[in-house]
């Protein structure tokens, strides 16, 4: 017999509850970027997003990361590019660098990227795009910051 919400939740014990749905990402380094969305009881193929064409994504893809309100975004180790997708067509929306002002230099062998949104305080209010670093000779690899305003803007979302 099954317990009641009530007696579950007087022993401390409670239901899990599965999610209606998984989804996943995948850069295939060389090949393409693939989206799994799916109910979790469903046999759908995954979604080819993008191939790697060397036009619009070029190869050797090493992060990807999903910009509120529709973006998908790929780094390029091999270009030191972003290829960004529409999430809802899978059209391409355009490709940018990341480029060094003042005393801070561009990214260049990138191994990764993601977009965390929230207020970080000024000047990310709107969010934060990380963007990996991976040559800084004769110093360490580190992380560029971009203001998630700013990436919106770029890629035209709100």
């Amino acid at each position: 017999m099954a317990r009641s919400d009530r007696e579950e939740r007087k022993s401390g014990r409670r239901k899990r509850r599965l999610l209606p749905w998984l989804a996943a990402l995948f850069g295939i380094t060389n090949i393409a970027m693939i989206a799994l969305i799916a109910a979790s009881d469903s046999t759908a193929a995954p979604t080819l997003i993008a191939r790697v064409d060397n036009v619009h994504v070029v190869a050797d893809i090493e992060g990807l990361a999903i910009v509120p309100r529709g973006a998908l975004v790929a780094s390029s180790q091999n270009n030191n590019t972003c290829a960004a997708y529409d999430l809802e067509t899978s059209a391409f929306v355009r490709r940018f660098q990341i480029v060094g002002a003042e005393s801070i230099d561009g990214v260049s062998d990138t191994d990764g990227v993601e977009f965390a949104p929230g207020d970080f305080g000024p000047p990310f209010r709107a969010g934060v795009f990380i963007v990996q670093d991976g040559d800084n000779s004769p110093e360490n690899q580190n992380f560029k910051l971009v203001s998630g305003r700013d990436l919106k803007r770029l890629l035209g979302l709100r």
